[in-house]
């Protein structure tokens, strides 16, 4: 038997992995590799790449919930014993025939699960067990950090898969994964700073309506705020080198102004899969849906300004999708000759926000007149065109700021007049 998930896990990506495997970078191919997976889950991903890609040299995966961390350990590190208890309390519940007895059992095993202070194989096993028995597998926890899901109705589960358990033992021990507790952002300090570093983020999902507010499933929450410092986070992975593909929703599957995401990550590549959403209370609420894959391997070579022309008509006029080559730096013609300064382009480029995205102001020539910096920052993302403010003359000639030369450029100093040959 193949490795795979030993437990349902909600937005697990089984169904997915023929999708996100067409998004991998070309370059896990060619080299040896680090793997960290910060918010593991089920391990769909995981178990995928470990059995893909043998030249991975390293693995680590992570997850804040300390009793799914535990389950792998205990899989990795003793799974013979963890299967005689597997099928001791498979033995126990399949015995037991009526349902509301099978109910009392579940919610005592719930109960210990929360409230005893267990060793991680007891821990594992009932962890596993309310996972085959709970309702529509899913794992969630309340505000006190408990395990809430109620019992489900199954005629006869598969508690204890003796082979798979195996399976997945011999692959987390062949390549010695790390297994870690914690923030996702604490596994920056576990790359390999010589090598190839590849990330892969499946964190809880941004809900897609006021109603659709499960987007944990522990007691911490991950609100928009943490996906902000998910994004953060794959700025100081890109400063270092690192390659990363992350999963999300996609808000266009309620509204179609909802552009969280692509405003979050304009300087990243963004794309659009369909997938099956298999986890709802109500049935009729599966189905297609499309979802986000974010990287920073698949270059974009273009990102506009949200700026409309109507912003600065009283200056000049926006001209979008102009080849950054045309731009050029002249300090006689900038409005401020200022040093450029690199911690001022790290800041746009880490913590860009495509609502401060203005255009770069140029002249008829397109000299930079102001926005030298987000220019060098366009140029460091790499950038191949970018949208321009075209200043009129009279902004040009009646600037207080190094005006010097446009005043000669467009004024008849003698007539006192705009010169009738400027192309402005």
């Amino acid at each position: 038997m193949s490795a795979k998930p030993f437990i349902k896990w909600a937005g697990g990506k089984g169904k997915l992995l023929p999708q996100l495997e067409a998004a991998l970078p070309q370059r896990l191919y060619e080299e040896e590799f680090t793997y960290i997976e910060p918010f593991v889950g089920g391990g769909a991903m995981l178990f995928f790449m470990l059995q893909k890609f043998p030249n991975i040299k390293k693995v680590v995966i992570n997850d804040i919930n300390k009793k799914l961390t535990e389950a792998y350990k205990t899989i990795k590190e003793n799974p013979k014993e963890l299967i005689y208890c597997l099928k001791h309390i498979e033995q126990q519940y399949l015995t037991i025939q009526d349902y509301e007895e099978q109910r009392l059992y579940y919610l005592e095993m719930r109960r210990r699960f929360n409230e005893e202070q267990l060793p991680p194989i007891d821990k594992t096993t009932i962890l596993i067990f309310l996972n085959r028995t709970c309702f529509n597998g899913l794992y969630r926890e309340n505000s006190k950090g408990q395990f809430n899901v109620p019992f489900g109705r199954y005629t006869n589960p598969s508690i204890c898969n003796e082979e798979l358990i195996y399976a997945d033992s011999e692959l987390l021990n062949q390549f010695d994964v790390q297994i870690t507790t914690g923030d996702f952002e604490n596994t920056i300090s576990l790359i390999d700073n010589n090598g190839l570093n590849f990330f892969y983020f499946d964190p809880p999902y941004r809900p897609l309506s006021a109603t659709s507010n499960f987007n944990t499933y522990v007691k911490e929450e991950f609100n928009d705020e943490a996906q902000g410092r998910l994004r953060y986070f794959c700025h100081k992975i890109t400063e270092k080198g690192g390659l990363f593909l992350q999963s999300n929703s996609d808000p266009h599957n309620v509204n179609v102004k909802d552009d969280f995401f692509d405003k979050l990550y304009a300087n990243y590549h963004i794309s659009r899969i369909s997938a099956t959403r298999s986890v709802n209370s109500k049935p009729d609420k599966r189905g297609k849906i499309n979802e986000l894959l974010i990287d920073n391997y698949i270059l974009k070579d273009y990102i506009p300004t949200y700026f409309g022309d109507d912003s600065f008509r009283i200056v000049g006029t926006i001209e979008r999708k102009v080849d950054i080559k045309k731009l050029r730096i002249d300090k006689k013609r900038l409005s401020y000759a200022n040093p450029i300064y690199a911690e001022t382009v790290n800041n746009i480029v880490n913590n860009f926000h495509i609502e401060g995205w203005e255009p770069i102001w140029v002249d008829d020539e397109y000299c930079i007149r102001d926005g030298q910096h987000r220019y060098t920052a366009a140029k460091k993302m790499k950038l191949k065109y970018v949208d321009v403010l075209m200043l009129n003359y009279e902004t040009l000639a009646n600037d207080n700021y190094n005006s010097e030369y446009y005043k000669l450029k467009y004024i008849d100093t003698e007539n006192k007049n705009h010169k009738k040959n400027c192309r402005l």
